[in-house]
């Protein structure tokens, strides 16, 4: 059954395809933590001088795309956690040289 929420997510779901054309994963995975906080940042400025001005379709396409942001910050976080334990891995260990 499909809820109210339901056509946001789909919004969310387009705008991040659109931003991984612009910005592949790898892309993503090279920004730290300083620079996914200042696009947060300038994203929410934006969207609430939007707001501010009454130009209420403006900031609600900020907030979509601050939200299709959120899901690629996510998804950085989830690749460095499985690259993290890929090397914690036991075959990971087996394919470093060792100098014996």
């Amino acid at each position: 059954m499909e809820t109210k929420r339901d056509r946001y997510y789909e919004l969310i779901e387009s705008e991040r395809t659109v931003q991984e054309i612009r910005h592949p994963p790898a892309t993503d995975d090279l920004w730290s933590p300083q620079d996914w906080h200042e696009m947060f940042a300038d994203y929410n400025g934006w969207a609430r001088r939007k707001w501010s001005q009454d130009a209420l379709p403006k900031a609600r396409d900020r907030y979509k795309q601050i939200a299709a942001l959120a899901v690629a910050a996510m998804e950085a976080i989830d690749r460095q956690i499985e690259e993290r334990a890929w090397r914690a891995s036991d075959k990971y260990q087996e394919r470093i040289p060792r100098n014996e």
